[in-house]
């Protein structure tokens, strides 16, 4: 980290309304660590850091015997119960599967290079699209023994999905990334069993109907947006037609 950023911290106990202490500026980092904790750290008061990318010297030397990882959300009262009950839009998982992330200690990568295990960086670019684009939203969760059906919702266009801005490739002429949603595969129940419906789009009339077993009705476009979405079937623009 640069020597002269400021450092800022925050300090909050259980007070009653009467003004707890406003967020002091503390100088630079070298004037932070030189300083003793009782100069800037009240009993019963709270701080809350945020580590950077290039802060892993500084998180090292902190002494982190009291301290605990938060959510900062759940700190500012949401719980991560009602933090994963709000929608999320289909560009923003994109935009997370493509991010930029360093592999665990677990899968560490040997660089033929240095001979040694290294926590490499991995990241996804979209080099071109096809004709058809299937995405598969993930609805089942493995954490060690632990396994979970995602039931958060995610919203996602039914018309015009624009990955213009995320294609490196470019496009040929007259087909550019633009997707128009053509069916839906749903899933209801849990990882012990469950049942399959599905949303589909009629090529000659552009009805939605809705296909249960041996059930099948008419519904609106914006009612196959639901949480029990798992795979999603969009065409490319240029050969659905106009929707």
């Amino acid at each position: 980290p640069a020597p002269d950023r400021d450092v800022a911290a925050a300090g909050g106990g259980d007070d009653d309304g009467g003004g707890g202490a406003a967020p002091a500026a503390l100088g630079t980092e070298d004037e932070l660590l030189d300083a003793p904790m009782s100069r800037w750290v009240v009993a019963g008061s709270k701080i809350m850091l945020l580590w950077q990318d290039g802060d892993a010297d500084l998180a090292e030397a902190f002494d982190a015997q009291e301290a605990r990882r938060v959510d900062p959300v759940a700190e500012q009262g949401e719980s991560l119960e009602d933090r994963s009950r709000r929608p999320v839009d289909l560009r923003d998982c994109i935009n997370c599967f493509l991010q930029r992330e360093q592999l665990e200690e677990s899968e560490m990568w040997y660089c033929n290079r240095c001979k040694e295990h290294r926590q490499a960086w991995k990241q996804f670019f979209l080099w071109r699209t096809p004709p058809v684009l299937v995405i598969h939203l993930k609805r089942f969760e493995y954490d060690g023994h632990f396994r979970d059906k995602l039931e958060r919702l995610v919203t996602f266009p039914v018309d015009s999905l624009d990955l213009g801005d995320l294609v490196l490739a470019g496009h040929e002429p007259g087909a550019p990334p633009l997707y128009h949603l053509q069916a839906v595969s749903n899933h209801y129940g849990g990882l012990g069993g469950g049942h399959y419906t599905a949303f589909a789009k009629s090529p000659e009339t552009s009805r939605w109907f809705e296909f249960d077993d041996s059930f099948v009705r008419e519904v609106a476009p914006q009612a196959v947006v639901t949480d029990a979405a798992y795979v999603l079937f969009y065409v490319r623009a240029d050969l659905a037609g106009t929707p």
